[in-house]
């Protein structure tokens, strides 16, 4: 691949984000995105969406279950990574896999410590205590509707690895498993979880509708701006991809 001399680097593409800056946030966004999977990830978020919006409707979901679609995504990838490295055998998959390790099992330690205390305090056996909690999980989620929209969540992030996987291979590191959509997505989290119910007054469906367009909406940004960059990279002959549309 022909690199851009290095006074290209410095051309401002847009406003004051020069190509070299362009080209270090493309990267550590997973690389560019064809055509075909720009739309099957605007797809899936809408569909993801739209069975939230039912969540909200019909299971009464709250601001605290709009968060479930990003921590099911994010389970996901964690216990994904360990699953596709022996077919990716790349140093920086390997560099992901050992943080999911990591992850997971201070999860494990963390959850089975704390049912473990909770079952001392309450007399109960540690199996059962267990039991009774991810019965309690479960129902909460389930009784909100939002079993549905964690599955589709899940299952369109795993959808989405294989091309970061080829991304990786022919751009290099780093590799990245969840890109701005997901940063942007937090933010909001936060905003809608401590700030929206305060500003509305208790008012936990509204707060929940409202949380519910930002989500989405960061979910459209997020895309347009990643396919924005890489056409104005791919125009100034800074991205040799033939995937991407200049």
């Amino acid at each position: 691949m022909n690199k851009p001399p290095a006074s290209n680097n410095r051309k401002k593409l847009v406003n004051n984000l020069t190509v070299a800056d362009a080209k270090h946030l493309l990267q550590n966004e997973g690389g560019p995105l064809d055509l075909p999977t720009v739309i099957f990830q605007l797809i899936s978020s809408f569909v993801v969406a739209g069975f939230t919006a039912r969540a909200i409707w019909k299971g009464n979901a709250t601001v605290w279950h709009l968060a479930l679609p990003s921590v099911a995504e994010y389970l996901g990838v964690l216990v994904a990574l360990p699953l596709i490295y022996p077919f990716a055998r790349l140093d920086a998959i390997w560099v992901e896999v050992r943080k999911s390790l990591l992850w997971l099992g201070a999860m494990a330690v963390l959850i089975a410590a704390g049912t473990y205390l909770q079952s001392l305090k309450l007399g109960a056996s540690w199996q059962a205590q267990f039991t009774s909690n991810a019965q309690i999980v479960w129902h909460w989620i389930y009784d909100a509707n939002m079993h549905w929209p964690m599955a589709l969540a899940a299952v369109s992030m795993l959808a989405s690895l294989p091309q970061r996987v080829a991304n990786l291979k022919q751009f290099g590191p780093p590799f990245v498993a969840v890109g701005l959509g997901c940063a942007m997505r937090l933010i909001l989290l936060i905003f809608g979880l401590f700030l929206l119910p305060m500003v509305l007054s208790g008012d936990i469906t509204r707060a929940a509708w409202i949380l519910w367009a930002l989500l989405l909406l960061s979910e459209v940004l997020a895309l347009w701006m990643h396919w924005d960059v890489q056409t104005r990279l791919k125009k100034e002959g800074a991205l040799d991809d033939e995937r991407v549309v200049g």
